[in-house]
């Protein structure tokens, strides 16, 4: 979805410097731990809670994060975003702080989850950022919930599932069930990130945020043979 000319207007141009500052700080980064709070708000969704945060002051962005759900797996970008927009960041259902649950776990729920986040935060219209999981719920909120959308930003992200997609889930659920939670996202950090990128940071990413991201603590059964 192209900006219009009053979302343009409203976003600030990143620094010409801004890629080597985001590597400076992410070296420097210490992962957040993403453990549940109280303090975070809330919002109903279809009877499940969903946790959010709200920090910064500017235009309203909205992060959506990936698979593993939780808003700060964002890391060192929230803070570089907050200095100059106010940045929304919910943690999917079954994630983060957010109630555990299994039920409905799709991405139009999701969407819709994250629509009620932003009634709740009641900022109007919002810039949406979408990283993988994050980019299929952001384009779902441009179809469905459109007057939240003033602009969308997916990265990362397909408009639906292929052959490929399919097989590379099917391989995630049996490392779950077989491994467990944590096995599996360690083996997500290691396919996800470049060889470059992974020797700069591979120790933070073998025990850091992804493997501190709150799970649904359901057991999988091991997946079926497809036909």
């Amino acid at each position: 979805m192209d900006m219009n000319r009053a979302a343009r207007a409203s976003l600030r141009p990143l620094p010409v410097d801004f890629h080597r500052r985001r590597v400076d700080v992410g070296q420097n980064y210490t992962p957040v731990k993403f453990v549940a709070t109280d303090t975070m708000p809330t919002v109903t969704s279809d009877g499940v809670s969903i946790a959010y945060e709200v920090v910064g002051r500017g235009p309203p962005v909205l992060m959506l994060a990936g698979l593993a759900g939780v808003g700060r797996s964002w890391g060192p970008q929230v803070d570089l975003f907050a200095q100059s927009f106010t940045v929304i960041l919910p943690d999917h259902r079954g994630t983060g702080a957010s109630e555990r649950t299994t039920a409905n776990m799709t991405v139009r729920q999701h969407a819709a989850d994250t629509a009620r986040v932003l009634d709740a935060v009641g900022l109007g219209a919002c810039h949406v950022i979408g990283y993988s999981t994050g980019g299929a719920i952001a384009q779902l909120m441009g179809i469905h919930h459109a007057r939240h959308v003033t602009s969308l930003t997916i990265a990362a992200s397909l408009a639906r599932a292929d052959a490929y997609f399919r097989r590379q889930f099917v391989m995630r659920r049996r490392m779950l069930a077989d491994s467990g939670p944590r096995a599996a996202i360690e083996a997500s950090a290691l396919f996800l990130f470049d060889p470059e990128f992974q020797r700069a940071t591979c120790q933070r990413l073998s025990v850091g945020s992804m493997s501190r991201a709150r799970l649904p603590t359901t057991r999988l059964s091991p997946p079926r043979a497809s036909t």
